[in-house]
């Protein structure tokens, strides 16, 4: 691949793809009526760990990251065994609470406020900002108080950044991250064509989050949380790593200052430090619970 041809690349490859994926979404959505969406962002979701697995091997961020270091077999089964099982419990639970219409949590009044009648991609941007709202302070909350730490830990204490990490989180992190996040949706009472939506991009972009790619997203680190800003993220130093609190978004960063993306510098060593964190998945369930000293 010569110089003009990687630089293209560089520059158009999160955008690219993160449109793309959407495209096919309204593309075939109709195909898939009612709860069978989901089979349509899953199989989208395939495509993109497919293209991004290959990117991370023909133009890597770090080379070495792509090196396995005995984390095959937890990254995958928090990413693609827990993470997604864990949201859709979060999804039927709140289902049951907000949109039965026999439960006492049920406020008409407050699901009529959702714009219906706007595009969906307009309802999209409105979900994650208000969504992103709440992520942020439950994440922030996460590095600041030290209960919470023990769970969210877990996913720092990665020592490389690649697709199949973005959701190696504990199961109690992992719940009350999604718990918060899709909570204002179920109590706006959201078309389930927009939930279908918002997971696909929350997807997506989390797994370009944490992609072991280099690419260049420019002034669009501005409004997306890239792994441009997420690989700070993940610095173990504790005063860089306690930035870049957004999930798919980062503007809310900016609103409360902890936005830091220094320009032409490249992310040091990254972890956790002083804390003997397991590599095994059942170690890592169990850590949070360990007697402190």
């Amino acid at each position: 691949m010569n110089i003009s041809a990687t630089q293209t690349l560089r520059l158009i490859y999160y955008p690219i793809l993160l449109i793309a994926s959407v495209a096919v979404f309204f593309a075939f959505k109709d195909l898939f009526p009612g709860e069978q969406l989901a089979l349509l962002t899953a199989a989208i979701s395939v495509v993109v760990i497919a293209i991004i697995h290959i990117t991370e091997r023909l133009l890597p961020y770090r080379r070495e990251w792509n090196t396995p270091q005995g984390d095959r077999t937890s990254n995958f089964i928090f990413t693609n065994i827990v993470l997604p099982g864990l949201s859709k419990v979060v999804e039927i639970m709140l289902t049951a609470l907000f949109l039965n219409q026999s439960s006492a949590l049920m406020s008409p009044g407050l699901q009529s406020l959702w714009p219906r009648q706007w595009p969906l991609l307009s309802q999209l941007a409105l979900a994650l900002f208000i969504t992103e709202f709440f992520f942020y302070w439950v994440h922030r909350i996460g590095h600041r108080w030290a209960l919470a730490w023990r769970f969210h830990s877990i996913h720092h204490a990665v020592e490389r950044l690649y697709w199949d990490n973005a959701g190696r989180f504990h199961p109690v992190d992992l719940f009350l991250n999604w718990l918060f996040y899709f909570l204002p949706l179920f109590l706006l009472a959201v078309p389930p064509e927009l939930i279908a939506l918002f997971l696909l991009v929350n997807a997506v972009t989390g797994l370009l989050e944490h992609a072991n790619v280099d690419f260049e997203m420019g002034p669009l680190n501005r409004v997306f949380n890239t792994a441009q800003l997420h690989r700070w993220h993940h610095s173990v130093v504790p005063e860089i790593s306690s930035q870049n609190f957004g999930k798919v978004l980062s503007i809310w960063d900016q609103v409360f200052g902890t936005w830091y993306h220094p320009e032409g510098k490249h992310v040091g060593k990254i972890g956790v430090e002083g804390e003997d964190i397991p590599k095994r998945t059942w170690g890592q369930m169990l850590y949070p619970f360990r007697r402190r000293p």
